[in-house]
């Protein structure tokens, strides 16, 4: 069986691929989450930190009136830590995207028995099933992560049906052993 898949890789690929790397490496199980909890860590790290260098006993940080101001400075770091990443993924990563050569170009990737092969934006290339070290599947896109920078996007869109969807993710799970 081969799956041929050809779309426009666009901006929301790309900002889908930033959050998808999310899921690779220490905190790889945390998925989307990594960046609110790193900063939620840092946040009460620092906090129960400078409280603990000031001499502030650890019972009296865990009484009513300071584990509420400590919860609401961490809702607060984690409301600014969601506006920044929205900011990074809806607008300052926009230009980096526009340096891409397959920035808004029709890509054509196929995928049989002997591995992944694509084409568009003016080249073409191929991995074998080994290459694939990581797989990161949403709801709209699987990703097929040769390195933990460069992906190969297969997005729903590009296939006909949720059925053929489903086909292309089995196919792409057995044959990287994912």
């Amino acid at each position: 069986m081969a799956f041929t898949l050809t779309y426009t890789y666009g901006y929301d690929d790309f900002a889908a691929l930033i959050v998808a790397k999310r899921s690779l490496g220490l905190m790889g199980v945390l998925g989307p989450a990594t960046p609110y909890v790193f900063v939620g860590f840092l946040y009460l790290a620092f906090l129960i930190g400078s409280l603990a260098f000031d001499g502030v006993p650890l019972a009296d940080m865990l009484r009513g009136p300071a584990v509420v101001s400590i919860l609401a400075g961490l809702l607060t770091v984690m409301v600014l830590t969601a506006l920044i990443n929205l900011f990074f993924t809806r607008l300052a990563l926009r230009p980096v995207f526009k340096r891409f050569a397959a920035a808004d170009k029709e890509i054509i990737i196929t995928l049989d028995e002997d591995g992944i092969k694509w084409s568009g934006a003016g080249s073409m290339g191929g991995h074998p099933w080994g290459n694939v070290k990581w797989i990161v599947e949403t709801k709209q896109r699987v990703f097929l992560f040769i390195s933990k920078v460069e992906a190969i996007v297969l997005p729903r869109r590009a296939v006909s049906s949720d059925g053929e969807f489903e086909a292309l993710t089995t196919f792409v799970r057995e044959h990287t052993n994912g």
